[in-house]
């Protein structure tokens, strides 16, 4: 924990500076007696104050309190960190929660990373406290959803939320909330059945109510997608007429589902119902006109059933995509090869090695390609 997001808290340093006092002076504050070695964190605007006037020269308490606070929260592991804890414990025994207090407030007032740093501070002293590890997540959840617009930052902090869940789900596994978030990052991830899974074990756990009526709406909204989810992993497992059973019935709520219309494809094609992919193929198209593994696709269909303008027409517009793919430039030489074009064949087979030369594939077609030309010599 803590280590996907530090960058981002590394420049809230500039609101600390680092004084010492000199040689043999010294400061007694509860029992805790700071002396020349002691290196004292003070919140910058403080100083500021300091040099305006606004404050007396003597140390500020409260800035040092305030500031080591902040440097337990940005750097847990700074080389006076122990130091820093031990002082705050002799100044106040119950500054754990007061931390995690404060955490909350800036947290209320949209500050995250304030209260981000707050809440790291805090889990030095109270370490795995349900409110801490939870109130974090929260707050890394929100700076994620805060951050759309930089995916960088969005993804770190939405990585540190599940990693903080995941953790308090197996340090805390009757807490209902971190089953709840799970299910949305599932969901996010397009793992549907596993999502509902997670919301379903939420609702178990005693999930609040406010909590319990968002997961039966987003249930609804998720059942498609997971029927979708199996569906598709069928196909992909060429248990294709299966497949085919979970996906037919989505299509007439969901047919402008891209996804949807290719599985539905590639399982009429591989059934050797080739006219019906095509039309499925082509749908696709309609909602994602740049979908490589579509017009490959549907060039396979194409070829088929002897249509190979539209074979090499599918493919040209597939090479625009993926130029170098060894797949897509073996199946331009083998609708050349039905052509009897050798001399086209021979090019994109020979540019198909290139791109993967080991490739079994390619090889055996260039071997039919030697075939075919050997006889035509004969000949």
């Amino acid at each position: 924990m803590f280590k996907g997001i530090s960058k981002y808290l590394t420049e809230k340093t500039k609101d600390i500076v680092f004084t010492q006092l000199k040689e043999g002076k010294e400061i007694v504050v509860s029992d805790y007696v700071i002396n020349s070695s002691f290196s004292i964190p003070l919140l910058t605007k403080d100083i500021l104050d300091k040099v305006k006037g606004s404050q007396d020269d003597n140390i500020n308490v409260v800035s040092m309190v305030n500031a080591m606070i902040k440097v337990l929260g940005i750097n847990p592991k700074f080389k006076h960190a122990d130091k820093y804890r031990e002082f705050l414990l002799k100044f106040d025994p119950n500054i754990g929660n007061k931390i995690l207090k404060n955490g909350l407030y800036y947290a209320s007032k949209e500050l995250y990373i304030e209260s981000i740093i707050h809440m790291i501070s805090a889990y030095s002293f109270l370490e795995d406290d349900l409110n801490v590890l939870y109130n974090y997540a929260k707050l890394c959840d929100q700076m994620s959803e805060k951050s759309q617009d930089d995916k960088e930052i969005m993804n770190d902090f939405l990585e540190e939320a599940k990693e903080v869940f995941n953790y308090i789900m197996e340090r805390y596994p009757e807490f209902p909330d971190s089953y709840y978030f799970l299910g949305f990052y599932y969901a996010m991830d397009n793992e549907y059945n596993k999502a509902k899974e997670f919301f379903k074990i939420s609702i178990r756990k005693g999930i609040d109510d406010d909590k319990k009526r968002k997961i039966v709406e987003i249930i609804k909204d998720i059942e498609d997608k997971a029927q979708f989810e199996i569906g598709s992993n069928l196909i992909m497992n060429e248990r294709f007429q299966e497949g085919l059973e979970k996906l037919l019935p989505l299509e007439e709520f969901h047919n402008d589902w891209w996804n949807l219309l290719f599985f539905i494809g590639v399982a009429h094609r591989h059934l050797n119902k080739f006219e019906e992919a095509i039309k499925y193929f082509t749908r696709t198209l309609e909602y994602n006109s740049g979908h490589a593994d579509t017009l490959n696709e549907l060039a396979i269909c194409s070829l088929s059933v002897g249509r190979t303008k539209d074979a090499k027409k599918a493919y040209d517009e597939a090479l625009k995509m993926k130029p170098n793919n060894h797949e897509l430039l073996c199946n331009m030489g083998i609708v050349y090869l039905n052509e009897n074009n050798l001399k086209e064949a021979e090019k994109y087979l020979m540019l198909a090695k290139k791109a993967k030369n080991d490739d079994e594939i390619v090889n055996a077609w260039i071997l039919k390609l030697n075939e075919m030309k050997n006889d035509e010599y004969q000949q």
